[in-house]
């Protein structure tokens, strides 16, 4: 079922390794071949950007993103949050930004742990300004 794929591809993208994403993002490929592209949903995705993300491999994350995008599926809190928290980590400042920006516009609804992530973010780039 989809269901034991997902949990499958959130075993493997839980790692944060590189070799066990190239093998969730392999699965992914199956999914979509398996039960159809419009089976994949956002949960799909940001489980897959978690992963991406885990590993620093926010690159990757982003266009996994774009790739979302194009297929018609719009990023969620969780997308934005979990990319806040990657940017955050890496203290990419313009990205963080960036992001933040795309949150507010993008008419989601900006929850707690997406502004805590925010916040973060801000305090770990060194931006006391922004974080306020």
């Amino acid at each position: 079922t989809i269901d034991s794929y997902r949990a499958m591809l959130r075993g493997l993208s839980a790692s944060g390794e590189l070799a066990q994403l190239d093998n969730a993002r392999r699965l992914f490929v199956e999914m979509r071949r398996v039960f159809g592209v419009d089976s994949i949903d956002i949960t799909t995705y940001n489980i897959l950007i978690a992963g991406y993300v885990a590993a620093e491999q926010t690159v990757a994350a982003e266009l996994l993103l774009e790739e979302m995008t194009r297929a018609g599926i719009a990023p969620d809190v969780v997308t934005y949050t979990t990319l806040l928290t990657g940017y955050g980590r890496q203290r990419q400042l313009s990205a963080v930004r960036r992001l933040f920006r795309q949150l507010r516009s993008s008419g989601v609804t900006i929850d707690r742990t997406s502004l805590n992530a925010f916040v973060s973010a801000a305090v770990r780039c060194e931006n006391l300004t922004l974080a306020r």
